[in-house]
């Protein structure tokens, strides 16, 4: 009788521990998937309550880790997103992606040794690694090596010749040589490459401001806009641009249009 009682709680103990652990796996999904939702709307802090809430419940949960860490960079939390990205790379020793996060966060940090650690990690396992590679490059631009960052920038476009950063990147090199005729060139390509792109338009635009060749930065963001009329921001960059010469009306004007863009 006694053992059968005994049998019976052993039961009823192990029925009860399975079901908590079902409420927990059900209460972290719901959390992630909340957290997920609200980052997709733009509510990040919102998404940081809900992914903690879900870590709370499982501390190894590695995808969480990694949403948290995205969401911290859009909250401009960078120390919340590195101490993210480490504990996924703890919990994970093989992600990639975390590593490169890391050194990512290392070089805009300026730790270029802890960010070279962590892409030589990444390039020792995945050579040709073309996210790493640009990381590489970004350190050796920033240790003032700009023979050695455009030869990465060169690696890059071998692997993947529609790559535009890779030539933005040369042409920031060839620049700090005072090679501006090369630098142009190259952000030309750099628009060839993806001509939908606005990032090396911008790029143009802002280095013929730097090269004082005003009136062909003028007419590089007047042709972006054209391409993209409902963009508020280029709309505001234009403004800026004739505000700095004291064009105060076309300034206005162009203010205007960004608001009537959105309003």
């Amino acid at each position: 009788m006694l053992r059968s009682k005994h049998v019976i709680f052993i039961v009823l103990s192990v029925c009860i521990i399975i079901s908590a652990c079902a409420s927990d796996e059900e209460k972290k999904l719901s959390h992630f998937n909340k957290g997920k939702a609200y980052f997709e709307k733009g509510e990040y802090k919102s998404a940081e309550l809900e992914l903690k809430n879900a870590i709370q419940i499982d501390p190894g949960y590695v995808e969480v880790y990694t949403s948290l860490g995205e969401t911290y960079l859009k909250l401009g939390n960078t120390m919340g997103a590195f101490n993210a990205y480490s504990a996924v790379a703890e919990i994970d020793p093989e992600n990639i992606d975390a590593r490169l996060k890391l050194a990512t966060l290392y070089l805009f940090g300026k730790k270029l040794s802890e960010s070279r650690g962590k892409v030589d990690e990444v390039l020792s396992k995945d050579p040709y690694n073309i996210e790493a590679l640009f990381i590489l490059a970004g350190i050796l631009q920033q240790e003032k090596k700009p023979d050695e960052a455009v030869s990465i920038y060169e690696k890059i476009i071998k692997l993947d010749s529609r790559q535009s950063r890779a030539h933005m990147g040369i042409s920031q090199a060839l620049a700090r040589r005072g090679q501006f005729d090369e630098a142009e060139k190259s952000l030309k390509k750099a628009i060839d490459v993806d001509p939908g792109d606005i990032k090396p338009r911008l790029a143009l635009f802002s280095f013929f401001i730097r090269t004082k060749k005003l009136d062909q930065a003028e007419s590089v963001i007047k042709e972006t806009l054209e391409a993209n009329p409902k963009n508020s921001d280029l709309q505001i960059t234009l403004g800026n641009f004739y505000l700095r010469q004291k064009k105060k009306d076309m300034a206005e004007a162009a203010y205007l249009k960004a608001v009537e863009a959105e309003p």
